[in-house]
């Protein structure tokens, strides 16, 4: 109780407008920005990725997306919008199938919602939408065991038009709730679901369901499906979306809490980390970064990515093999027991590629 209190007094608790959503701006996209600012991710057919910051987005089944940040043609008033795009389409949904954007609220920042008890409040959800597909689509929330979850629905009038839409749910009394570290409320915008996981509309059920019967194939036809300005705030009324420098900066800090990418971009060595020659054969450094929700791990684009040089330059170029051991949540131990290094003599260890974007390390605590 004593750490979930501490998060939500970091973050606000209960303040009147606060978004519970990150990343709500969809201006974070820290898995691929390119040397002229381009921001894509691709979801392949069956896939589920995240995309841009604490924005996940799910294929079941044949359909496949390019994911990006995106700035032309919004409402006014709003800098950027997720931008999926349907590369991929399935023109007839199966039983078993979804596709959906999502986003896992962690549960430290749950606490003012009162889930699963009879003081449950009431939240409003407000947000830009735009599909090619006229007609009923549906959100859904949800909780961790996936056995707790409420649809309702908006209706898209014109095809990729954006509109807005608010709703007001008064949150479940029931059901077990995380309010720990990991994921206290999910929602998720369909774009398409088939009717395993179809549900009655504006009632709590103890199911997994993501849409009613109405919802309507955004996924039929190639083309694109649009989010933006998502909001969750406490109260039955929505109010206006906003994006100060403040907010910003707690935005990115709850991004770098479940994910941090460092890439080699814009110079010849982009990310460099001080190391030693612990012997002939062995060099050992830490790793630092942003502390995370829970043991991160690590992934590299190639082991070969990384390089180490030291100042005799005697280290091997090619063949490495780096091994990291969790320290604590911001920090790992990283070795590489190739041949080539002198003993005792520092080094760098540096993400190579000069300016290429898609050299990278991953550090890694999504829900």
């Amino acid at each position: 109780a004593g750490a979930a209190a501490a998060w939500e007094d970091a973050g606000g608790g209960g303040a009147p407008g606060r978004n519970y959503l990150t990343n709500p701006n969809m201006v974070h996209a820290q898995r691929y920005i390119d040397l002229t600012g381009n921001k894509t991710v691709a979801v392949a057919a069956g896939a589920n990725v995240y995309t841009l910051d604490r924005w996940k987005v799910v294929s079941t089944s044949t359909a496949a997306f390019s994911v990006s940040s995106d700035t032309s043609s919004l409402p006014a008033g709003v800098s950027h919008s997720m931008k999926v795009d349907i590369t991929t389409a399935d023109s007839s949904i199966a039983a078993g199938e979804h596709y959906e954007i999502e986003q896992r609220i962690e549960g430290f920042h749950c606490g003012a919602f009162s889930l699963g008890l009879a003081g449950a409040t009431t939240v409003a959800i407000s947000f830009w939408a735009r599909s090619l597909a006229t007609g009923i689509h549906c959100v859904s929330l949800s909780n961790s065991a996936s056995n707790r979850s409420y649809v309702f629905e908006y209706t898209i009038a014109s095809a990729d038009t954006w509109e807005y839409f608010t709703q007001a749910v008064a949150l479940d009394t029931t059901g077990t709730w995380l309010l720990t570290n990991g994921t206290g409320l999910r929602v998720r915008w369909s774009m398409g679901t088939g009717s395993n996981f179809h549900g009655t509309k504006d009632s709590w059920e103890g199911a997994n369901d993501f849409a009613s019967s109405s919802q309507v194939n955004a996924v039929a036809s190639t083309g694109q499906f649009g989010l933006a300005a998502a909001k969750l705030e406490i109260g039955s009324s929505a109010t206006a979306f906003r994006y100060s420098p403040a907010e910003a900066a707690a935005d990115w800090n709850q991004c770098l809490r479940s994910f941090e990418r460092f890439r080699a971009t814009y110079s010849l060595n982009s990310y460099m980390v001080v190391g030693y020659g612990q012997s002939t054969t062995l060099f050992k450094t830490y790793f630092h970064y942003h502390d995370k929700r829970v043991q991160p791990s690590m992934t590299t684009s190639a082991d070969t990515d990384l390089l180490v040089t030291q100042p005799s330059g005697s280290n091997a170029a090619t063949g490495k093999v780096f091994t990291d051991t969790f320290v604590d949540r911001s920090r790992f131990d990283i070795a590489d027991t190739g041949a080539g290094y002198t003993a005792g003599e520092p080094g760098l260890l540096y993400i190579s590629g000069g300016q290429n974007p898609d050299n990278f390390i991953d550090i890694s605590a999504e829900i």
